[in-house]
């Protein structure tokens, strides 16, 4: 009967590991994914600012 129940309490502590596990796992490629995100987005938007000043400056390559 003891054996059982022994047996039985570390089946639901590997369930427990293992859930905890996935969770851990889930949170990491959340936030992997949000922060890759984040810098794809900021490079875009510096490549489109970087764009717009070359198509503004004044043509003949020198200034003043």
């Amino acid at each position: 009967m003891a054996k059982t129940r022994r047996h039985k309490r570390a089946i639901e502590s590997y369930i427990a590991v293992i859930i905890l596990v996935i969770v851990t796992l889930a949170i990491g490629v959340a936030l992997y994914t949000y922060f890759n995100g984040l810098v794809a987005h900021n490079q875009a938007n510096t490549g489109l600012e970087i764009t717009s000043v070359s198509l503004s400056a004044p043509s003949g390559g020198t200034t003043g």
